[in-house]
């Protein structure tokens, strides 16, 4: 069991955090991640930013305000006292 902490950053900057208690298993991870809510919408769509390439989904995940190449790589290297940040990437029009 890992302890974490979720930094849920909302539309207009709004911010929440929750501490959660997760095994560092992907499956289950993934399974954490779809439970949190932003903006009262659960994260059905799960962002992996890696390296430069923004993948088009609607939010994204830092761990310790670094991108992250894989749900697996979040997984492997996920331990006590990480914050892992859930936002919902502006898009410019």
């Amino acid at each position: 069991m890992t302890r974490v902490l979720i930094k849920i950053l909302g539309a207009g900057g709004n911010m929440r955090w929750k501490r959660m208690v997760v095994k560092t298993k992907q499956t289950d991870l993934l399974g954490l991640l779809k439970s949190v809510k932003v903006e009262g919408e659960f994260l059905d769509d799960i962002v992996i930013r890696a390296g430069n390439v923004d993948f088009p989904f609607r939010y994204m995940i830092l761990l310790n305000n670094r991108n992250i190449s894989s749900l697996w790589e979040l997984g492997t290297k996920l331990k006590d006292s990480d914050i892992l940040t859930v936002f919902q990437p502006i898009t410019g029009g």
